[in-house]
Order: structure tokens, then C-alpha cells, then sequence
């Protein structure tokens, strides 16, 4: 029966299309809370610029007492803003088996700049209460891209760990070049 096999065909992995769907669904879950908590580890030093400028920032613990304990839930809501995006980037991936760890981090801060664009358009999500500390007003568009591409890096990296990294793993081992007088070297 082995001889009946074409060598040439591909086998695909174990598991098939459904344990990879599997991992890319838990791979982008566990990206979008990384980048929840993620936001909230960054926002830490703000606390202590303020307070080095002496400015009152008891509300500004409250609210990441608050930030803290509905992480999940935020975490979802950067689920929903990034999903297109993001499942357009995973289905080339996919496609192209894609399994660069820069082509990861590259996409998560491209999809973190569109969505924080996208939110502060539409909802001000960075136009703080004035009831915060000058210091941590974040109004420069500066600064948001750097936030965005700091934790879209991080849920890139997160995501490549968990499921880019094998993409397209489901479609089996690529084909072998039939062009055997092809120079890979360089040399001749």
C-alpha cells in the first residue's frame, strides 16, 4: 500500500483545519488580553510622572483599579474593533504561510494604529476627564502611535507565539522545486 502513494503528495498535520482554526482563535484571544493588560502595565509610570509633579492622581487610581478589574472586558472590545483587520491579515498569512515573526508585529501595530485611529474619530477614547492629571493627558497623535504600535507589537508577538508561527500548517509540507539546475547559493 505505501508504494501507492504519490511521493510528491502532502500530508497535512494532525489535527487538520480544525485544530488550527482552534489555535488561531486562541492565539487571538490571548493577544487582545495581552494587550489589555498591556495598556495597563504603560500606564503605570504616568501614575508616577504625575506624582513627581506633585499633582492629586486619586482619581486617576481609581480609574485604573477600575481598568484593571474589567481587563477581560476590555480585552474583548479590542477583539471586536481588530477582528476584520486582523482576520484579513490571518487569512494571508494563511495563505501565503507567512510565519515571519516581523510580518506578526508589523500587522499587530498596523491593525493597533487603525483601530486607536478609528476609536478616537469616533468616540474620543483618549480625551481624558479633566478631573486627571495634566500629565497624563495623551492629545498628540504622537503618542497615541507610539501606544498603538507598542501594543500591537505586543499582541503580535503574543499571537505569532501561540498560532503564527506554524501558519499555514494546516495545508501540509510546500512543494519541492522541480527546477534542479537552479542556483540557491549564488555560486556557480
Amino acid at each position: 500500500m505505501a508504494e501507492d502513494r504519490d511521493p510528491g503528495m502532502h500530508r497535512a498535520v494532525p489535527g487538520g483545519v480544525g485544530s488550527r482554526l482552534a489555535r488561531i482563535a486562541c492565539g487571538y484571544c490571548l493577544a487582545c488580553l495581552a494587550i489589555s493588560y498591556s495598556g495597563l502595565i504603560l500606564l503605570l509610570p504616568l501614575v508616577v510622572i504625575a506624582r513627581m509633579h506633585g499633582e492629586n492622581t486619586d482619581d486617576l487610581m481609581l480609574g485604573l483599579r477600575y481598568y484593571a478589574s474589567f481587563a477581560p472586558l476590555l480585552a474583548v472590545s479590542v477583539g471586536a474593533w481588530a477582528l476584520a483587520p486582523a482576520a484579513l491579515a490571518i487569512a494571508y498569512a494563511e495563505a501565503r504561510r507567512m510565519r515571519s515573526v516581523w510580518f506578526c508585529l508589523a500587522a499587530g501595530s498596523l491593525i493597533a494604529i487603525l483601530c486607536f485611529t478609528a476609536a478616537e474619530a469616533w468616540i474620543g477614547l483618549f480625551r481624558l476627564s479633566e478631573r486627571w492629571p495634566a500629565s497624563f493627558q495623551m492629545r498628540s497623535a504622537a503618542g497615541l502611535g507610539l501606544l498603538a504600535v507598542i501594543l500591537g507589537t505586543i499582541g503580535g508577538h503574543v499571537y505569532w507565539a501561540i498560532a503564527g508561527r506554524s501558519a499555514g500548517a494546516w495545508r501540509g509540507r510546500p512543494e519541492a522545486s522541480t527546477d534542479a539546475g537552479r542556483v540557491v547559493s549564488g555560486a556557480r
